[in-house]
């Protein structure tokens, strides 16, 4: 099976470091690949290179059976996300990962939120600050809050700093911060307790849960905020990275796990519905459980926490990798895709003068 690995070129705001966001990337591709060639499948490259008319003709000319969506953003902006993935329906390209809609839906920190509380499940406090007209939002917040960009992902602008223990902590940093990240920002309750996450994948059978983990904490300097900052993520050698180590399976009662996973796969069932992902939850003292964030498409690099649980759950990464392409050509027999021709999007050889007619 020809088999497109599609990504994007890292995209470098927010003083992340180009040397961990291209080793991000680079590891991402390569455990693909591996994966791929044990099962003997044919392999090509689309780099997206903010090019989408070079990417609808390579599309177009190497003819892929699937294509392995490894795409987080176009033109520096994560929010395009999930435009890529509509191209490759209205191509009639099968992919893997989430659909449009999802994507759509969870890239917004603060508009899953209003999915998530319509189906009566508990997630922080938040409103969004895109500019100074929005600071007296500030006032509906329990403090301390955590603050966030409005649409990244990978923890990307994620910081102890970012932390304010009052409203006018708060306004006095906003003005850095929209500096960079100007589509906005979550202001968010911070929630202290145990944080866990639940890694899931659409199959055949139904959604699969893996067993959960935990993230313990155990900070030197027994700071008084404990979150998963990016350099928690992203930097080994960091002390916040060597402070927050997982846990899997995590330690937790029968009822506890099964109520995690209840709700884990009931947001994805109504979230997400395709593909997979990882739901990042937080438990208080009382143990309420609060949804933080959820994640298609999550990160699935050998180190990564979603391949952590895989294993845990008996599977390799090729067996979710062959899931996945399996998952994603099924989908794509959908008979809404029927009313779709590809033959409608054209371009020439150069990937210049694209030209899109009616779809018949």
């Amino acid at each position: 099976m020809k088999v497109a690995l599609l990504y994007n070129d890292p995209d470098l705001k927010a003083d992340l470091e180009p040397g961990i966001t291209d080793r991000y990337i680079h590891n991402h591709i390569i455990a693909i690949e591996e994966s791929l060639k044990e099962k003997n499948h044919e392999i090509i490259k689309l780099d997206v290179k903010n090019d989408v008319q070079r990417l609808i003709c390579d599309i177009q000319t190497d003819k892929p059976d699937v294509v392995v969506n490894l795409c987080e953003s176009v033109f520096g902006r994560a929010e395009f996300e999930m435009n890529v993935v509509a191209l490759l329906e209205l191509l009639k390209v099968p992919y893997t990962g989430a659909s449009p809609i999802a994507l759509g839906i969870c890239l917004n920190k603060y508009n899953h939120r209003l999915f998530l509380k319509d189906m009566k499940i508990k997630c922080p406090g938040a409103v969004t600050v895109k500019g100074v007209q929005d600071f007296k939002s500030l006032g509906k917040l329990k403090f301390p809050v955590i603050v966030k960009p409005l649409y990244e992902d990978g923890s990307a602008g994620i910081s102890e700093r970012n932390i304010f223990s009052s409203p006018q902590e708060a306004m006095e940093n906003f003005e850095r911060l929209l500096g960079v990240f100007s589509e906005g920002l979550l202001a968010e309750e911070y929630i202290d307790g145990r944080e866990f996450n639940c890694f899931l994948v659409k199959t055949k059978n139904g959604v699969k849960s893996f067993p959960v983990s935990e993230i313990k904490f155990s900070f030197p300097d027994k700071r008084k905020y404990k979150i998963i900052s990016y350099e928690a993520k992203w930097n080994p050698e960091s002390i916040e990275y060597k402070s927050t180590m997982p846990v899997c399976p995590a330690e937790l009662s029968k009822s506890l796990l099964k109520k995690i996973q209840d709700v884990c796969v009931k947001i994805f069932n109504v979230m997400v519905k395709k593909g997979y992902a990882r739901v990042d939850l937080r438990m208080d003292e009382r143990n309420n459980l609060y949804i933080i964030d959820v994640n298609p498409n999550p990160d699935i690099s050998p180190d990564a926490g979603a391949v952590r649980q895989m294993k845990a759950g008996g599977w390799t990464h090729t067996d979710f990798v062959e899931q996945i392409l399996e998952e994603g050509i099924e989908y794509m027999k959908n008979p809404i895709f029927k009313q779709v021709s590809a033959d409608s999007v054209h371009t020439s050889e150069s990937g210049k003068d694209l030209k899109v007619t009616a779809a018949v």
